[in-house]
């Protein structure tokens, strides 16, 4: 399945093929759910390999998978009562491994293509974070439907150390999640928890990330250009609205034998916002009347978890725990604060472990300048809610998912 080769793909570069190390049993634990979730691949699907060519072009180093999503959308209550939408998103993810194509070793490069079509309910009844996220990138209904997202070359550098530069999805990373992942396709839907946004970063950015895995913890260091890359190929105008600095840390914990994981994370530059469509993949209703009272310099600090609390038939299927919350500059971001969380993991359904289930919570509260009415045409108050989806495989090529959300829109006045 396309999502299968998605989290071997995009998984941090330079963590692949390395044997795990003999002090860390959750590094052990993690890479042998990649490589449960990387096997899925080897799978006929609905094309049978791509009528039998596919393993020839994977020994050759080409590796290519799609996938069609097609959702069904319903406003059960709320201000201005939905009729429905329905919707779909085409995928398309290539991997060249340059190596095998005549290059050096440890060289890499990975396409990710995305086409959306027909509605979604993105906005719907007051609503800031969209409902849909998969459906609200690269464009929505009145939008751009088309782009290339990712398009990212990887050189891994030794056992230690991998590069990755180029135009990254931030949902397609997102994605990886041991239990909030799926990209809005086979998991939660709604943006605050399926790629938890947090005002700063866009979705698309251009730029560089440097990994360097110990046998303690995993370091990141990251450079992006301010300027949203949605709909641009190239960097000639990455810089033009400023930069942003990331740089993080992952440590690998193992309470009661069961792995987990806690990070931290800052992220700092200088970036302009000259429109509330700048401010990453947040749908704000309204206007910014005077962007020149906003400072352009920002920062989000980040603190997430993600930790297994039992297990169902064998090592890699079982349920956990997560959550994430993200303290920014009030004035400067779109986001002040916010906090995510939830449970969920594999089925623990005899003969159903490979479907996924999850209940999310989540809390956004939006910077004081969208609450302004001497800034804003239409203030903000906070957005909360809950979502609760069950995603079953119903054959080595299909899946459905049901998909349940209860939200409080920020814009005040609206119905829940």
């Amino acid at each position: 399945m396309f999502l299968a080769l998605l989290a071997g793909v995009l998984a941090p570069p330079g963590l692949e093929g390395q044997t795990p190390s003999p002090e860390s049993r959750v590094e052990e634990a993690i890479d042998r759910r990649r490589a449960r979730i990387r096997s899925q691949v080897e799978r006929p699907g609905l094309t049978d390999h791509w009528f039998g060519f596919g393993p020839a072009l994977v020994e050759r180093g080409v590796r290519f998978e799609a996938a069609a999503t097609v959702f069904g959308q319903e406003g059960f209550s709320g201000h201005d009562r939905s009729e429905g939408a329905l919707g779909g998103k085409l995928d398309g993810l290539l991997r060249l491994d340059l190596h095998k194509l005549g290059l050096w070793e440890g060289l890499s490069l990975t396409a990710h293509g995305e086409y959306n079509f027909g509605e979604a309910l993105n906005g719907y009844g007051g609503t800031v974070l969209p409902i849909n996220v998969a459906l609200q990138l690269p464009g929505a209904t009145a939008g751009q439907r088309y782009d290339t997202s990712s398009l990212f070359l990887t050189q891994r550098l030794g056992e230690t150390f991998s590069l990755m530069v180029g135009k990254t999805n931030l949902a397609d990373v997102a994605a990886l999640h041991p239990y909030a992942g799926g990209a809005g396709l086979t998991g939660f839907m709604n943006a605050g928890l399926a790629a938890t946004p947090n005002g700063a970063l866009p979705p698309y950015v251009y730029g560089g990330l440097l990994l360097a895995k110990t046998e303690k913890a995993i370091f990141s260091l990251g450079l992006y250009g301010g300027n949203s890359a949605q709909g641009e190929m190239g960097f000639k105008s990455a810089f033009d609205q400023g930069y942003l600095l990331s740089a993080g840390i992952s440590v690998p914990i193992q309470p009661g034998g069961l792995p987990g994981k806690q990070g931290l994370s800052l992220i700092w530059g200088d970036r302009d916002a000259t429109s509330l469509g700048g401010l990453g993949n947040l749908i704000p209703p309204g206007s910014v009347k005077d962007v020149l009272q906003l400072d352009t310099r920002r920062w989000v600090l980040t603190y997430s978890f993600h930790q297994a609390l039992g297990r169902w038939s064998d090592e890699n299927h079982g349920w956990g725990i997560w959550g994430r919350a993200n303290i920014t500059d009030n004035e400067l971001t779109a986001i002040a604060w916010s906090a995510v969380g939830g449970i969920g993991g594999d089925s623990p359904f005899k003969g159903r472990q490979e479907d996924r289930w999850g209940l999310g919570l989540f809390y956004f509260a939006f910077a004081d300048f969208l609450n302004d009415p001497k800034l804003v045409t239409l203030p903000l108050g906070d957005e909360y809610g809950v979502e609760l989806f069950y995603n079953a495989t119903l054959n080595d090529w299909l899946r459905l998912t049901g998909d349940l959300q209860l939200i409080q829109p920020a814009l005040p006045g609206q119905e829940t």
